[in-house]
């Protein structure tokens, strides 16, 4: 088997850019993939296809957002635009597992072989990647994590039946802005309620399973087995999209609560020598650093306090064309 990736593309015109040096990047370390889907946030058809060259024998499909301008752009948003990629590439057959990359992620050596032999050593993995915001030892836990990360196991145990009854019938309800207040969330609209009462059972199964709101890998880039797509495909968590548009949980904390509630683990892959090197926002380390570790996925490359994006490309791009030079 081989394995596939999954970019999802803002509506922002820079990010067809950076879908060019991504992809440049991933073919020039990895190019033996087997599929690749991307999925688009822009309202309008950019031709994604025609941007960017994959190697031949691999399938490539565009798909766009479906969350039609709905939802929040930046977190149910891309919940649902994740539900759906995986839903395509699952389609595409057995695979070994499948990355999920970010544009302002980079591939800057290989880490196919890395991630399989891990996999062989690890059969109850289902994410694999950076688990918290940084592969930092050093780095403390960010704010942004605090602050979104437990408000699905905080929906589970204050939203209750009443509630989601009230909020159905439209009986509890405030008539100024649609709202109703949950102790220990703060005040979410009707979408977001009736949402979560579609979602709330796959959180309950993931809790059965130990569950707890700070297990994710950072969301720039990390791999998900195919264990974890075949068994989220079994228990319908892949046709529940569009439930998520509303909820403030970001992406890759849905993925984890999603691994936990098929039954597999979450591991950290991104000590020294190890394929991910990934920072929430900014480079971990600087680019000759990252290169020195042996990281292979980084991110990100967008806001680094040290570096301009520019830079960074232009240091991975020279050195990724070097080596074409001496093959």
């Amino acid at each position: 088997m081989g394995y596939g990736a999954v970019v999802p593309i803002g509506p922002s015109e820079l990010e067809v850019d950076r879908l060019r040096d991504l992809t440049e990047s991933l073919c020039a370390y990895e190019p033996d993939i087997d599929a690749f889907v991307l999925i688009d946030d822009s309202p309008r058809d950019r031709h994604l296809t025609s941007e960017i060259t994959l190697p031949a024998g691999c399938e490539l499909i565009s798909l766009v957002n479906p969350r039609q301008s709905l939802g929040h752009p930046l977190m149910g948003g891309q919940c649902a635009s994740m539900l759906s990629a995986l839903r395509a590439i699952n389609s595409c057959g057995p695979l070994d597992f499948v990355i999920k990359l970010d544009t302002d992620a980079l591939v800057i050596s290989s880490f196919r072989d890395r991630i399989k032999t891990f996999l062989s050593q690890h059969p109850d993995a289902g994410l694999v990647g950076v688990a918290g915001p940084t592969c930092r030892r050093d780095a403390p836990l960010r704010e942004i994590q605090a602050r979104t990360t437990p408000r699905l196991v905080k929906g589970v145990m204050h939203i209750t039946e009443e509630i989601l009854s009230q909020v159905k019938s439209q009986a509890g309800i405030t008539c100024d802005d649609n709202t109703i207040y949950i102790p220990e969330i703060g005040r979410l609209n009707r979408e977001t309620l009736i949402g979560f009462a579609e979602i709330r059972p796959h959180i309950c199964r993931a809790m059965e399973n130990g569950y707890s709101t700070l297990e994710y890998c950072q969301g720039g880039a990390y791999a998900l087995t195919s264990e974890t797509l075949t068994r989220m495909e079994q228990t319908g968590y892949l046709n529940n999209l569009l439930n998520w548009l509303w909820i403030p949980v970001a992406e890759d904390v849905m993925m984890g609560m999603y691994t936990r509630a098929v039954g597999l683990k979450i591991l950290d892959f991104s000590d020294n020598g190890e394929p991910f090197g990934i920072q929430y926002q900014g480079l971990a380390y600087s680019p000759s650093e990252l290169l020195r570790r042996g990281h292979a996925l980084i991110h990100s490359v967008k806001n680094d306090p040290s570096y301009t994006e520019l830079e960074i490309r232009k240091y991975f791009r020279r050195i990724r064309r070097m080596k074409a030079r001496l093959q």
